[in-house]
């Protein structure tokens, strides 16, 4: 059955074909997820927009290698058995096939693995944008592994959702529930859910919407595991003038010191803070607390689309504290840098989520598996610069994440090198617990808007 088009729409979309994804991967009820989460189901539904009919289906199970055993969660969420993941394909036999598939259908040239003028245009969709951006670049960073370019970007329906018509997508089933569709098949499926995201992308398509890219994913930074090529350093401006830049191209970016630690008062109490060992990774003091619950006064009514956190405890308690009841990406170059004493001495993630659990609020996700380097805090890099993995961490957070106000609780020295990259600036003295607004430009430089004004 062909789609309808609404006036002022009347020749349809120019993309010709949608190829709708829902990874589903390995996953748990308890802290840490795996690492990486890997794709056990990897369906994509190929829609033809003008005819408004699904024209063909590929669908595999995949078999995982790093966590091969499903927990009793994942086949409860998933309806995906033990047996079916035992008996399906490597992921790498997967993409060759999917690629095999694309090019089938003129969607791809399978020898270089792009477009070409003379094929199909398509876009593939994804509701989130989890699966493209932090899935699969994941999953195959582990292996030190290339994402195929064609996946360099994708539609988010819910952003496109949104837009169109002008409320929040909380989600698939309250797409379908809002535009009175009913849920076909099992949720958490991801072949069902592919069908059913491919019926919301058939409404819209019908309702007026011109399907577009949301997302793209960047090339600079594509997972934590990866090596970074070396860039050259910008120069920076003479000390308090900002370089020009053009800020419709730059996100906002909310640097935060953690609040007080308990190893900024270890002299006060007469401990050595060089070689306390219990100030190993430590946390707030009852000040730093108070701080940190007060940033939420600090931010109100300024729009944060993200919360990003250091792994260290005070800065992730910090971020808790001070986003109360928001999820939080933990990224582990967000650090701190400098001196190795030991209240900057990582733990495992496992053993700081137990010492904060009682300061989570009630569904709160932590994200401490999608950036997580591998053997954590054990294999530390040490032949990359602070410079080079800091401005790393921001291109990602520029070109990997679509999110356009961003929060980033870290510590003194992060916040002042990333200062002094962007402005030249020597003289800022980050704060506990007080905000420092920054234009964060595609190339990764921070630029401080004016540390005098109101955050706002």
């Amino acid at each position: 059955m062909s789609v309808q088009y609404k006036k002022g729409n009347s020749d349809g979309p120019s993309v010709e074909y949608l190829c709708v994804l829902d990874f589903e991967a390995t996953c748990n009820d308890k802290h840490p997820k795996p690492n990486p989460q890997e794709i056990i189901e990897f369906p994509v539904v190929l829609l033809n927009t003008k005819a408004g009919n699904v024209e063909d289906v590929f669908h595999y199970y995949v078999r995982p290698d790093l966590h091969p055993n499903l927990s009793e969660f994942c086949t409860k969420l998933t309806g995906i058995k033990q047996e079916q993941v035992n008996a399906g394909i490597s992921l790498f036999e997967c993409l060759k096939l999917h690629e095999q598939w694309l090019q089938k259908h003129n969607l791809v040239n399978y020898e270089s693995g792009t477009p070409d003028t003379d094929q199909k245009h398509f876009l593939f969709v994804t509701c989130g944008d989890w699966d493209l951006k932090t899935c699969l670049p994941n999953q195959l960073g582990h292996h030190n592994v290339k994402v195929p370019s064609f996946f360099r970007s994708w539609v988010n329906i819910k952003k496109a959702y949104s837009k169109l018509y002008n409320r929040k997508a909380n989600g698939m089933t309250s797409m379908l529930e809002d535009l009175g569709l009913d849920l076909q098949g099992r949720h958490h499926s991801g072949i069902d859910d592919s069908k059913n995201i491919a019926r919301i992308c058939v409404r819209m398509i019908s309702d007026g919407w011109v399907p577009k890219a949301t997302t793209c994913r960047g090339t600079r930074f594509q997972s934590s595991e990866q090596p970074q090529k070396k860039k050259a350093r910008e120069a920076p401006s003479p000390k308090g003038v900002p370089r020009e830049v053009d800020e419709t191209q730059c996100k906002t970016v909310y640097l935060i010191r953690h609040g007080q630690s308990q190893g900024q008062v270890a002299k006060k109490q007469n401990r050595d803070r060089k070689k306390d060992p219990k100030l190993l990774d430590c946390g707030l003091t009852s000040l730093g607390r108070q701080q940190a619950k007060d940033i939420s006064k600090l931010m109100q009514g300024v729009p944060i689309d993200l919360v990003v956190s250091s792994p260290l405890t005070r800065a992730l308690n910090t971020a808790i504290l001070g986003f109360p009841n928001r999820d939080i990406l933990v990224h582990y170059e967000l650090r701190e840098v400098g001196s190795r004493i030991p209240e900057n001495t990582p733990r495992s993630m496992k053993k700081v989520m137990q010492d904060l659990h009682s300061d989570l609020g009630t569904g709160v996700d932590i994200d401490i598996g999608s950036l997580q380097p591998a053997n954590w805090p054990n294999a530390l890099p040490s032949n990359v610069s602070k410079h080079d993995r800091l401005r790393a961490a921001f291109e990602w957070l520029y070109d990997a994440r679509a999110e356009k106000n961003i929060a980033v609780v870290c510590h003194f020295n992060v916040i002042r090198s990333l200062i002094q990259d962007g402005l030249g600036r020597t003289d800022i003295r980050p704060q506990n617990g007080v905000p420092i607004k920054c234009l964060l430009t595609p190339e990764g430089s921070l630029i401080v808007t004016n540390p005098e004004d109101d955050i706002k």
